[in-house]
């Protein structure tokens, strides 16, 4: 059991450590629902991994997204909900959103199948292409769903988490996008390629340095890096 001081102090413990009072509180209601069960000195462990720098999400490590709750870890980036529009992009352009909204809406084609074959590349954990997958089979189609990355630890924590929220059977294949060869990627022609590769700004990367020292990701790739080689990539095979 946990005293409702001990919750009280540690936001104020966050608050200290530099995170705003609005977000230490709702950190705090996250640490709490995971730890209420787990004794004090557990909760305390995890608000002080916090006040060092250590995301939520990593010390739960599980992040919901879309419709799903995905399992995380450090080396893979967080799944992010303004990621959730390529989610819903993807699911336009197949025809499977009744009532698209904002920019959605301005996708004004539908590529009509009874069976898809859609990749994810740089997939991380796996949640866009398996959110994806999991709306597709949800409406009555068939698809052939690849989640492809080069990181271990990626392929990794895509694995469980295909085991745990796909409702379809999905393959993993380590790939690397900047240098692999395209033609061995999938035994179909693809209809759908997903990506949000793990890029960052420079400013992102000068943050992440001062904060996140324990926490980088030596496959993140800058920003201006990828938009010329994998945008490129992309353009090249999608032709």
């Amino acid at each position: 059991m946990i005293s409702g001081n001990i919750f009280t102090n540690s936001i104020e413990k966050l608050v200290e450590a530099g995170i705003l009072k609005d977000d230490a509180r709702f950190d705090i209601e996250l640490l709490k629902d995971v730890y209420l069960d787990k004794g004090e000195e557990a909760f305390i462990e995890a608000v002080n991994r916090r006040c060092q720098g250590e995301p939520v999400a990593y010390i739960l490590g599980r992040q919901s997204f879309y419709m799903e709750n995905y399992y995380v870890e450090p080396g893979v980036l967080i799944p992010r909900s303004d990621t959730e529009i390529l989610v819903e992009a993807a699911l336009k352009a197949m025809g499977l959103v009744k009532f698209p909204m904002g920019d959605i809406s301005k996708i004004n084609f539908a590529i009509e199948k009874d069976t898809y074959h859609i990749a994810d590349l740089c997939t991380g954990t796996g949640c866009v292409g398996i959110s994806v997958a999991n709306q597709v089979v949800g409406a009555g189609k068939q698809l052939e769903m690849l989640l492809a990355d080069i990181s271990d630890i990626a392929l990794n924590c895509a694995e469980k988490n295909v085991k745990s929220q796909a409702k379809t059977n999905i393959k993993i294949k380590k790939f690397d996008v900047l240098n692999g060869d395209y033609e061995t990627l999938s035994d179909h022609k693809l209809d759908m390629i997903l990506s949000n590769p793990p890029y960052i700004t420079d400013e992102e990367i000068y943050v992440m340095t001062l904060n996140m020292n324990e926490f980088k990701f030596e496959l993140c790739i800058n920003f201006f890096v990828s938009k010329i080689f994998i945008l490129d990539k992309f353009l090249f095979i999608s032709k």
